[in-house]
């Protein structure tokens, strides 16, 4: 039988997982408006997701002139949800791959 705050528990973690898609959608769409190529990792993409979670943006192709206004870009959307920006060109060679196959 499930407690009354276990239930609420999981409400409020089912609204922060449906608030966290939403915004990375939208932060996903705005990049890609602005010529930005990015992708959604980590625990949001993976199913993972918990109450304590950030979301985890991979980006694949940005021009040079944006790229400091990458991560402006997702702060105007996430009202205050705590996301991370990894550039896939700033990774070692021998990670790139492993971050695009859990990408896709």
């Amino acid at each position: 039988m499930t407690s009354r705050i276990e239930s609420l528990r999981a409400d409020q973690l089912q609204a922060r997982k449906a608030a966290a898609t939403q915004a990375a959608s939208r932060a996903l769409e705005r990049l890609h408006a602005r010529g930005i190529e990015a992708l959604l990792v980590g625990s949001l993409k993976t199913g993972g997701f918990g109450q304590h979670s950030d979301i985890d943006f991979l980006v694949t192709k940005c021009p040079r002139d944006l790229v400091y206004n990458v991560e402006a870009e997702i702060e105007d959307i996430m009202h205050g949800l705590p996301f991370d920006v990894v550039y896939l060109e700033l990774l070692p060679q021998a990670q790139r791959a492993s971050w695009l196959e859990h990408a896709r």
